[in-house]
């Protein structure tokens, strides 16, 4: 059913993960992505591993754990499809959820929408 795809879609999205951070210290490099840049982009990742449980106290600026299940969900239907632009997009929303959700102390949302 709908539960087993989602379940068999985390499962084919965490190794196609596994396997891009593997080539991740070098895309980065490549790409002048700096330090802090890196370290926000690991949290996100990190934050994959840790449950989608989630405490939310700051109204309007964090996502809800609604919000991020079903964008989780998008961003998987994305890859599933092969929609590679629409599945970046997503994925760098998801991301941007994650960190915000799992380190609210330590990022927070600019003026210009990107993290901070």
């Amino acid at each position: 059913g709908a539960s087993a795809s989602l379940s068999q879609g985390r499962v084919q999205f965490g190794t196609a993960l596994a396997v891009a951070s593997m080539e991740l210290p070098d895309a980065l490099r490549r790409c002048n992505i700096g330090e802090h840049q890196a370290d926000m982009l690991m949290d996100s990742v990190k934050a994959f591993g840790a449950g989608m449980h989630l405490t939310l106290a700051t109204p309007n600026i964090m996502p809800s754990t609604n919000q991020i299940t079903d964008n989780l969900a998008q961003t998987i239907k994305d890859w599933k499809t092969l929609n590679w632009y629409d599945f970046g997009f997503d994925l760098g929303l998801l991301l941007q959820e994650l960190v915000l959700a799992l380190f609210p102390k330590k990022y927070a949302i600019g003026s210009t929408g990107g993290l901070k």
